[in-house]
């Protein structure tokens, strides 16, 4: 996410944004999870880095979390890598903001309810047995087909409180 308005006043949280361009890219593509780790421990909850180019800001915990999600329009807008789009669509929950964002989220909490997914467990458990089966009889897979094919297969259509008519 980027700020929407930029202050001088504010001082930046604590980090090491790296060399100057590529920052920490190296450490990065080592191992993310552990250079997260490392930050956080190192920092706490709010931290700087830079990675490919750009600076960002990392915020842990639930209530750094809600502030941003709250306040998404009014202090952030939401930006990712460029790859990200192209793994998960422009359409996903994640890529969205506003109004857009928070009608997607009413619908995703109707089909996330545990009423619903007791329901639906079975028929997850079936077709990823399947693809389980499927994969192990393979001597190689086209890893991202394989998984854009299962994530298909669980398709919202499969959760009956979010057909559309």
């Amino acid at each position: 996410m980027k700020t929407i308005e930029r202050t001088k006043t504010l001082p930046l949280p604590p980090g090491d944004l790296g060399l100057p361009i590529i920052g920490q890219d190296r450490k990065f593509r080592q191992n993310p999870q552990q250079f997260r780790e490392e930050l956080y421990r190192k920092h706490g909850a709010i931290y700087k880095s830079r990675l490919r180019g750009q600076n960002y800001i990392y915020l842990h915990g639930y209530e750094a979390v809600k502030f941003v999600l709250v306040n998404e329009d009014k202090y952030f807008i939401n930006t990712t890598f460029p790859n990200s789009k192209k793994i998960f669509g422009n359409t996903n929950i994640g890529m969205l903001t506003g109004e857009e964002h928070k009608n997607r989220r009413k619908l995703l909490a109707k089909a996330l309810k545990s009423n619903v997914l007791d329901r639906y467990v079975n028929t997850i458990q079936n077709f990823t047995h399947h693809y389980l089966e499927k994969w192990t009889k393979s001597n190689s897979i086209d890893l991202y087909s394989e998984l854009n094919n299962y994530s298909l297969s669980s398709r919202p259509e499969y959760i009956p409180e979010t057909r559309t008519i």
